[in-house]
C-alpha cells in the first residue's frame, strides 16, 4: 500500500503594537511644585503649564491652554490620545487639538467624560497636539500618545489653482527621491484603480464642476499614503443688460 503524506498548516495570529509614549508622575522635568517646564520622551521635546507631581499622579491646574503640548513632532502621525485620571480622583473634562504644525491645530472630537478617555484622531496625519484643561484642575494618572511611525516614503504634494475660470496647471511632488508617483483624476483611490496614471509632468484641469486628484508615491517595495485635492471651475456670472 502507499502512504499518503499530510501536510499540517499552522496559522498564526501576529498583532503588531503601534509605539506608544506614555507620560506619567515620573516623566523627567516635572517638578514637586506647580510651576511650568519641558522634559523630553522618546526624542519627543513636551511643553506643561502649572503642572506637579504628586506620588502617583500628576496635577495640572484649571483653565491651562494649553496645559500640555509637544514642541517638536512625533516620528510620524499620531493615531489616539488616552487620558487616564488618577486613582481615587475625579474624571475631569479635558480637550485635545491636532495639527500639522505646532500653532495650527483642529479640535479632535472629544469622548464623554470619563475615568478614561480615548482621543481617536482617525485619518489626520498629525505630528502634533495640545492638551487643554478648561474647566476644574485635572489629576492625570497617565496620558498615552499613540502613533502611527512615519512612512519610508513621503506623502506627494499636489498644487495648483484650486478655484478657476478656465483651466488650471496641476503639479505634483514627492520629497523622496526616485520615488514614481501614480494619480488619479476621477476621485478613486489610485492605490485601487485599474486606470491610475504614471506622472511625468504638470497637466490641465479643466472639466467643468469640479475635479479631485488624488496621488500616492511608490519606491522599492514602500507606498506613501494617498494626497487629495479638489479643483473648482467657476461659472462667470452673468450681468443682466
Amino acid at each position: 500500500y502507499t502512504e499518503n503524506e499530510v501536510t499540517k498548516t499552522t496559522t498564526y495570529d501576529i498583532t503588531v503594537s503601534a509605539p506608544k509614549i506614555t507620560i506619567t508622575a515620573t516623566s523627567s522635568g516635572i517638578s514637586t511644585s506647580y510651576g511650568d517646564g519641558t522634559f523630553t520622551q522618546s526624542g519627543v521635546t513636551f511643553s506643561y503649564k502649572q503642572w506637579m507631581k504628586s506620588t502617583n499622579f500628576i496635577q495640572a491646574k484649571a483653565s491651562q491652554n494649553p496645559s500640555l503640548k509637544n514642541t517638536t513632532p512625533i516620528s510620524g502621525v499620531i493615531k489616539s490620545i488616552t487620558v487616564v485620571t488618577g486613582a481615587g480622583k475625579t474624571a475631569r473634562a479635558v480637550t485635545v487639538k491636532g495639527g500639522t504644525t505646532s500653532s495650527s491645530l483642529s479640535t479632535i472630537t472629544a469622548p464623554s467624560t470619563d475615568m478614561t478617555m480615548v482621543f481617536d484622531f482617525g485619518s489626520n496625519e498629525y505630528p502634533y497636539f495640545e492638551l487643554n484643561t478648561p474647566g476644574k484642575a485635572c489629576y492625570f494618572d497617565k496620558i498615552v500618545i499613540e502613533y502611527r511611525e512615519a512612512a519610508a516614503v513621503a506623502t506627494p504634494s499636489i498644487s495648483g489653482e484650486e478655484s478657476f475660470l478656465t483651466s488650471t496647471e496641476v503639479s505634483i511632488a514627492c520629497a523622496t527621491e526616485g520615488a514614481t508617483v501614480y494619480y488619479t483624476t476621477d476621485g478613486t483611490d489610485p492605490k485601487a484603480s485599474d486606470t491610475k496614471l504614471t506622472y511625468s509632468a504638470p497637466f490641465t484641469v479643466n472639466a467643468d464642476g469640479t475635479t479631485t486628484v488624488k496621488a500616492y508615491a511608490v519606491k522599492g517595495g514602500d507606498e506613501s499614503a494617498v494626497a487629495e485635492k479638489t479643483f473648482t471651475k467657476i461659472t462667470p456670472l452673468t450681468v443682466a443688460q
